[in-house]
Order: structure tokens, then sequence, then C-alpha cells
């Protein structure tokens, strides 16, 4: 008996080395990873303790002639507003700058539809600005008149195809139309839908959009533009529909009735083919 236990012991003992063998190679190469692992994040650790220590990346506590601060973009925006957004960062790494934080913040100032935010090694940062694009003016109010047929003093604003409201930065680009019936207390939404039906109906009046300084929206169903004649402003009155077409049937009949028309009156074309005047102007009324 004894005999066959030490033949077993001897079979079984290769195995079991190669197994222990296998295993020292195993704890011998996590040892390794593990070593490694830490190595690196030693490494990264004195990186970026280097990154932002070093003098060489801080950003000027002032916006010198260096050009610390590069702002690409800004047509309307200020660049003051722009420097504003990173004062809290002067004096510090531009490594511990956080970018989207930065953006975030570039993105609530008047005229910025998005912005991106960069590094540049060693101490610099670029910012671009993509602004908004107005496509229409409008009315807003601007305090108490004092008059009591007018109880509010209304300034011009600009407003995006999205229906955000821009304040007026220096002459406006082009010819805007005025665009009526869109209100701030409106939310942007509903502010949207009323600039992007102005910009469809414009569309299909291409041909005679030059002529169209005004867009009534106050009642969506019953569209108003102004249209400039050679001798005065007309108010028409499109209805929701076809205003192509209706505005051909006041041009088709304007040689025989523009002796009959005053500045800003109001013509109904909303009945098939009939031309109706509504109201005459203030002065006619008077």
């Amino acid at each position: 008996m004894s005999r066959k236990r030490r033949k077993e012991n001897e079979t079984e003992s290769p195995g079991r080395s190669a197994a222990i063998l296998r295993g020292l190679r195993l704890a011998g190469w996590l040892l390794a990873l593990a070593g490694a692992a830490g190595g690196a994040a030693f490494f990264v650790f004195e990186w970026n303790r280097f990154l932002s220590h070093d003098p060489r990346f801080v950003l000027p506590a002032e916006d010198g002639p260096d050009g610390s601060l590069v702002i690409e973009g800004a047509r309307h925006v200020p660049r003051a507003a722009v420097l504003r957004v990173f004062a809290p960062d002067r004096g510090r790494s531009v490594a511990d700058i956080g970018l989207e934080r930065r953006r975030q913040e570039l993105r609530r100032l008047d005229w910025v539809r998005d912005a991106t935010v960069r590094r540049i090694w060693p101490g610099r940062i670029l910012v671009r600005i993509e602004e908004r694009k107005p496509v229409a003016l409008i009315q807003v109010p601007a305090g108490i008149s004092g008059r009591f047929g007018e109880p509010l003093r209304m300034q011009p604003a600009l407003i995006d195809e999205e229906g955000v409201i821009l304040p007026v930065n220096g002459p406006v680009q082009g010819s805007p139309p005025l665009l009526l019936g869109v209100r701030r207390e409106q939310d942007v939404e509903e502010r949207g839908r009323r600039v992007r039906l102005m910009l469809r109906i414009l569309r299909e009046l291409a041909p005679a959009a030059s002529r169209i300084p005004e867009v009534d929206l106050t009642d969506p169903d019953n569209v108003r533009i102004s249209y400039q004649t050679p001798q005065h402003i007309v108010v028409l009155a499109l209805g929701n529909e076809r205003y192509l077409e209706r505005l051909n049937v006041f041009l088709s009949h304007y040689e025989s009735i523009r002796d009959r028309l005053s500045h800003r009156a109001v013509l109904d074309l909303t009945t098939e083919g009939r031309i109706t005047l509504v109201e005459a102007s203030s002065e006619d009324s008077r």
C-alpha cells in the first residue's frame, strides 16, 4: 500500500508544481500591472500639478496687448461682456478653466447663439462666437410715455428665427421688415412660430417682398401686410392662405383704384376676386 501511495504522489507532484508556477506568474503580472497603474496615476497627478502651478500656463490678470483672450465672430456681442465671463479665471492656469461651463455662460449673453472655447497653450484662450441672425424688427416697451393715448414708450428691437429678442447694437444690417403682433411677454416658442410664419409669407411673396415693410401677425388667421406703392403705403388683409394670389388681385386692379387710395388705407382681399375698403387712413377720417 505504501509503495502505491508513493507512486501516486510522484505522479501528482509535476501537475501541482505547474499550477503553483502559473499562480506565481499571474501574481507577478498583477503586481506589474498594479505598479504600472500606480506609476501612471502618479505621472498624471504630477503632470496636472505642473500644469496648474507653472506660471507659463497662467491666464494673465489683465487683458493686455498679447491677446491672452482671443475672441472671434463677435460683431454685436460686446467684448467687455465676454471678458466678464472669464474674469474669475484671471491669474489661474488655463488647464484649470472649465471650458464647458464658460461656454454655457457665453450662450446666455445677448446675440450669442452658440460658442466654442479652446485652450491655446501655453497660456491663451480662444473663444469663437456664433451670433444670432436677426430677421425682423419688433417694437418693445421702453417705459412710460406720459401721453394719455399712448401710455407706453416703444423702442425697436430685433428678433431671430427662433423667436429670441435681440437688442439693437449699432446700425441694423439690411432692411428687415417690421413684425407686428410679437410681444416680449409671449413665450419664445410662440414668438418663433410667428416669426417663421412671417418668413413663409415673405417667401411666397418673394417677387414683391422688397415692397413689404411691415407684416402684422396680431391675428395669424388674418395676416396683414403693408405694401409700398409709388404714391403711399396701403395695408392689405390677406387672410391665412393664398397670399400671393390675393396680392396679385390688388396689383391687377391697382391702376384703376389708385386715385381713391390714401396713406395707410386698409383693403380686405380675402373675398374671392374682390377688394373691399375696410378702413380709410386716419388722415381721411379726420
